[in-house]
């Protein structure tokens, strides 16, 4: 990764964690942002250049963490570059948007699907594909808060997509769609409970109307529960037996922050290494399961 060249596109909320994380890699950032406290951010946390906008500037890759709703339009402008683009969930908030770059440019795009890398969720889904508990039986996942720092977008495009890519870790798969119900108004949804398939079963609750955060994932198996959530990640609690109270168990995690597994992967790519494992058919996947929830929701 030595002398490798990266321009972050954005540095708000997200943009800054991505930043600090980038500085503990040896590469240098060029932090594109037009806002002025986003520049003075910038320059005071490890970027080697900062500008309001990309043009006359060379890099090796791109990371796009900019708002939701601006994705296609930055992304477009980096299809002619040639260059490998990470970017942030959700892809794009537009089906067609989203099928539209992967067409021109779908070799090159990567989504930045943190859960993916998360070391409990692989952890999870190795404990299922072992068979060690029993068959799959159905995926439960909570990601719940109070408002969010994204105002451009609503939950389905914000929340929902971490626990598509989480469903697909563990099922390999996600079911069809059966029934949602959500909460908020269709122009500003605040949260929702999503269904999906039978056996096995998957279902996605999320809002930004719970005064306290909550992650969690289950996964139900036929001889135990198996739950990773906030506050626990370097865990998973493994609850079994018939009595009136669970036996309680655990699995270790490696406890390292999904940021910067991800982005050690796609500097690795960058420098030469393997693909991310997160690919862009399935970054325009789970554009379209947002969708296809928002059909319940107006």
């Amino acid at each position: 990764m030595t002398g490798t060249s990266i321009a972050l596109f954005g540095c708000g909320v997200w943009g800054r964690a991505v930043l600090r994380t980038l500085a503990r890699f040896d590469c240098r950032v060029v932090v594109v942002d037009p806002d002025p406290a986003a520049i003075d951010y910038a320059r005071r946390h490890g970027a080697s250049r900062v500008a309001p906008s990309a043009s006359g500037l060379a890099f090796d890759a791109a990371i796009v963490a900019t708002p939701a709703t601006t994705h296609y339009e930055v992304v477009s402008g980096l299809v002619d570059r040639g260059v490998p683009v990470f970017v942030e969930k959700p892809f794009t908030t537009n089906g067609a948007d989203a099928l539209a770059l992967v067409e021109k440019a779908g070799d090159r795009l990567f989504p930045m699907h943190i859960w993916r890398y998360h070391p409990g969720i692989v952890r999870l889904a190795s404990s299922v594909s072992s068979g060690a508990f029993g068959k799959v039986l159905g995926v439960r996942t909570f990601r719940t808060n109070w408002t969010s720092p994204r105002t451009d977008v609503g939950a389905e495009w914000t929340l929902l997509p971490h626990d598509l890519t989480i469903c697909l870790a563990l099922l390999g798969r996600i079911p069809a769609l059966r029934h949602v119900v959500f909460e908020g108004a269709p122009d500003r949804v605040n949260g929702l409970l999503a269904c999906y398939g039978n056996e096995p079963w998957f279902v996605a609750e999320v809002s930004n109307r719970y005064a306290n955060k909550n992650r969690q994932v289950r996964v139900h198996l036929e001889s135990a529960v198996l739950v990773l959530e906030h506050g626990e990640a370097d865990r998973i609690v493994v609850l079994k037996g018939a009595g009136r109270t669970p036996e309680a168990d655990w699995i270790p995690v490696d406890a390292t922050p999904a940021l910067e597994i991800e982005l050690k992967v796609f500097l690795e790519y960058v420098a030469g290494g393997e693909r991310p494992a997160c690919d862009a058919a399935e970054a325009l996947e789970i554009v379209r399961q947002v969708e296809s929830v928002r059909k319940y929701i107006g």
